[in-house]
């Protein structure tokens, strides 16, 4: 059996003026919070106390739930707007949340839901941390042969990206698994062995401000070590901590997911698209990544690099719609002044581009990079 879902969330939520402005931060940030606490149904859910609290590094002022299980807290610096406003699920939080939201609504929550309601905050949204974890329970994968086959060379981990395709194909896989088209994923690969037999394997690093960490371990072993006994013969976890750029990539796809099992396919072809582990003489996928792919039925996501030359170009697009409040400015215009008043707005500003601006030397230098290679595609914006 093989269960997707996510572990942890941290979420950093960053107000209009935030970045630019230190007047009243305090008190825009109190306000903010109650209003996230509102839209995430948290404030229904929970009591959160300011005694005695426990909040993310480098946050000072904020609330936690006064439970000694599970840290579930929402904090900002008083001093420093541009770390925003932050809310930590540890692991147990978020499933504790996720239960305790289906029993009194009756509807579930998801992380594509709670984004897509705390965009209604007309606030920057996005995480800067989220946690996967792939489950395999009863599939007879062994930890110490892995990390063997990965030593001696008869493993390798490679990218999930197919050729010059933006996201993942399962078809393509199965089909061309023997042409070797996916590059070689160089992460460092270490374990933390006992008795000679491996208990944990790392990819990636923690000392090289990696944004993506896996670590693949025996759940069940762990469980014994606590005194939880599962009636399972095995199960084997395959965990990955997304971080910085690649939660704000993820961020921006599950704000359009339209269902739990759109979202369940972005987050495994995330996971997909950086790490496949093939046998390295037969170009056979590995076990692990064989049961993985087997549950993806569309490649619905892939992480950008620097090579994706227009990523700029949509990021900024896409930043204006969901994440600078512009949407809302525009709304507020036009009750205030009127139907149609947003178009003036607009038009406002499209004068003040025409009149005022004058691009600097880095737009320059990004138009003649770019302009010849961009000037063919689609429209991002069609």
């Amino acid at each position: 059996m093989i269960d997707i879902k996510v572990d942890q969330v941290t979420v950093v939520v960053f107000d209009n003026n935030s970045q630019n402005e230190h007047t009243f931060w305090k008190e825009r940030a109190q306000k903010n919070i109650q209003k996230l606490l509102h839209l995430s149904k948290l404030s229904e859910l929970y009591s959160f106390t300011d005694e005695n609290v426990k909040l993310s590094r480098g946050y000072t002022i904020g609330f936690n739930i006064d439970n000694e299980t599970f840290q579930l807290s929402i904090a900002y610096h008083p001093d420093n707007p541009q770390m925003g406003i932050i809310i930590y699920f540890s692991a147990k939080a978020w499933d504790n949340y996720q239960q305790a939201f289906q029993e009194k609504f009756g509807k579930s929550i998801n992380v594509h839901t709670l984004l897509q309601e705390l965009q209604f905050s007309s606030l920057n949204i996005r995480l800067s941390r989220i946690d996967i974890c792939v489950d395999f329970i009863n599939e007879k994968i062994n930890i110490s042969k892995l990390k063997r086959s990965l030593e001696s060379g008869r493993t390798e981990l490679r990218y999930g990206k197919y050729k010059n395709s933006d996201k993942i194909s399962p078809e393509n896989i199965q089909e061309d698994n023997l042409k070797k088209p996916y590059p070689r994923n160089t992460s460092q690969i270490n374990d933390i062995s006992k008795n000679f037999k491996t208990e944990t394997i790392y990819v990636g690093s923690r000392s090289n401000n990696s944004k993506a960490l896996v670590r693949i371990y025996d759940k069940k072993r762990e469980l014994q070590e606590r005194n939880i006994n599962k009636k399972v013969e095995s199960w084997i976890r395959f965990e990955v901590e997304f971080k910085g750029k690649f939660a704000h990539q993820l961020t921006l796809a599950l704000f359009d997911c339209q269902s739990d099992n759109e979202a369940k396919n972005i987050i495994l072809s995330a996971i997909l698209n950086k790490y496949l582990f093939f046998y390295t003489k037969s170009n056979k996928l590995h076990k692990i990544s064989k049961l993985m792919l087997e549950q993806l039925e569309i490649g619905a996501f892939s992480f950008t690099t620097s090579k994706i030359t227009n990523n700029s170009l949509e990021k900024s697009i896409q930043y204006l719609i969901r994440g600078s409040g512009l949407l809302a400015l525009l709304w507020k215009v036009d009750q205030i002044y009127g139907q149609g008043s947003s178009q003036k707005l607009l038009d406002h500003f499209y004068r003040i581009y025409k009149h005022t601006f004058k691009p600097n030397k880095d737009h320059l230098s990004w138009l003649n990079k770019y302009q010849h290679e961009l000037k063919d595609t689609k429209e991002p914006w069609t």
